[in-house]
């Protein structure tokens, strides 16, 4: 989002829906070289050993995202409720963590190859798996000079982490 604001408050307060251009990671104009996040990430695999593939976890965190965004009203407003309250939605938050975490963990472990086989779609792949679900805000400094800010939405994997964390006590009545 490009905005002329020199606050972040001030810059999301004012914003339209004509300043905001959405990112879709299955979107290959928002990619690198013709392909998006996920395309990219599928042609990974030729390069992975047959038990490590980024096709799994992909397809998980794909599937976990959308059943968490059924739950949208309650995860905006009341996420502690959300998770808290409602084992099955909270296993849904687990899976769709542990799906993240595995595609971080397959990055991180087969990272030089692919980096012999492409650095730059390499180099996009571990910007944009750590900036799902990121607003980008830029706004003017006091000088006017461009600068530029992150805001992490509620469907951020580390916000969800957070989540996890405040709602373990919740977890461990159900336990008893």
């Amino acid at each position: 989002m490009n905005t002329t604001r020199r606050s972040l408050k001030d810059a999301v307060f004012e914003a339209t829906p004509a300043d905001i251009i959405p990112y879709n990671p299955a979107d290959p104009t928002q990619g690198q070289a013709g392909q998006c996040l996920f395309s990219l990430l599928h042609s990974f695999d030729a390069y992975l050993p047959p038990d490590a593939a980024f096709a799994g976890p992909l397809a998980r965190l794909v599937q976990a995202r959308a059943d968490l965004l059924e739950h949208l009203d309650l995860l905006l407003g009341f996420p502690l409720v959300l998770f808290g309250g409602y084992p099955a939605v909270r296993q849904t938050l687990n899976n769709y963590l542990q799906a993240y975490a595995d595609l971080l963990g397959l990055f991180h472990q087969h990272e030089a190859v692919l980096h012999q086989r492409d650095t730059r779609a390499t180099d996009f792949v571990a910007a944009e798996l750590i900036r799902l679900d990121t607003i980008y805000i830029q706004t003017m400094d006091e000088v006017d000079e461009s600068e530029w800010k992150a805001m992490l939405t509620p469907l951020h994997a580390f916000i969800f982490g957070a989540s996890v964390k405040f709602s373990t006590p919740f977890m461990l009545m159900d336990a008893c």
